[in-house]
């Protein structure tokens, strides 16, 4: 990524979410070594957001001292719950897309009398 207001925190746990990881297992090809080709990786959708974007960081080295401290299943809450609000994030935008796209092609989104 090259757009340099995009956290690497943010894009870590990003990749991490459900969703995601089920993309990118769909998109894996090989057996022993898996790859995903480049002209496949701009099929994983990436939704960015300003707020969420500004505390990963954050979040990512409060699980670390939590983590440093003995306090694992703390710092496990700490990450299920980020990671949580980024699902709701894509799952949001992915409806939205997906509405987009069927007004587009002329659908009217379901809503036929």
């Amino acid at each position: 990524m090259k757009n340099e207001q995009i956290s690497p925190y943010y894009t870590a746990f990003y990749m991490q979410t459900d969703i995601i990881q089920k993309e990118i297992r769909r998109l894996a090809r090989g057996v022993g070594t898996t790859t995903i080709p480049k002209r496949l990786l701009y099929k994983i959708p990436f939704f960015w957001d300003e707020k969420l974007n500004a505390e990963a960081e954050k979040i990512y080295l409060r699980m670390v001292e939590l983590r440093k401290s003995g306090r694992i299943r703390e710092a496990e809450r700490v990450r299920k719950e980020f990671k949580s609000r980024i699902e709701a994030l894509i799952a949001r935008e992915s409806a939205r897309a997906g509405n987009a796209e069927r007004e587009s092609e002329g659908g009217d989104g379901g809503n036929s009398a």
